[in-house]
């Protein structure tokens, strides 16, 4: 069976979506930061977050950048695919993922961290977190990659996979 990945590129594009080895390179930044255990426990883990996330989107033409910003970070921190810094990686992918369409998360640094911490504790879903993630947002449009990006992204990386 040959599968495309150019329509989830496309839609990973479009919603700004990391993929599994830049999130990696995030986790690797975070431990940089403030410390942790290295190391990819679980790389299927991993893909796993991202792939629901991708998932979701394909079926449900409803969940916007924030929606997917919050799977991702809910995906990760249930997943732990990394040996530590599982939330803080979380974090950062959906800062990023919310970069990508023009928004900032704006708390404070301690309510940010014991919101984070309750939601891996707690959360049945990625819903509480997309909730307070709306509640903490302010559009910056200088973050915005732009469609002229997100074109260029999606022609490099048009390769097809053999499962």
């Amino acid at each position: 069976m040959t599968f495309s990945r150019t329509d989830d590129i496309a839609i990973e594009d479009q919603f700004g979506i990391p993929d599994a080895y830049t999130l990696e390179v995030i986790h690797d930044i975070e431990l940089e930061r403030s410390g942790g255990l290295s190391g990819l426990r679980e790389p299927n883990l991993l893909e796993s977050a991202v792939g629901s996330v991708i998932t979701a989107m394909s079926f449900d033409p409803g969940m916007d950048q924030v929606d997917a910003a919050a799977k991702l970070a809910f995906g990760i921190m249930k997943n732990h695919p990394f040996a530590d810094v599982n939330k803080r990686t979380a974090l950062a992918a959906a800062e990023m993922t919310l970069k990508g369409a023009g928004y900032e998360v704006v708390a404070d640094p301690e309510e940010l961290a014991d919101a984070i911490v309750d939601f891996a504790a707690n959360a049945k879903g990625y819903e509480p977190i997309s909730e307070w993630l709306r509640a903490h947002l302010e559009q910056n449009p200088e973050f915005c990659l732009g469609d002229e990006a997100a074109e260029l992204k999606v022609a490099s990386l048009s390769t097809d996979y053999r499962y």
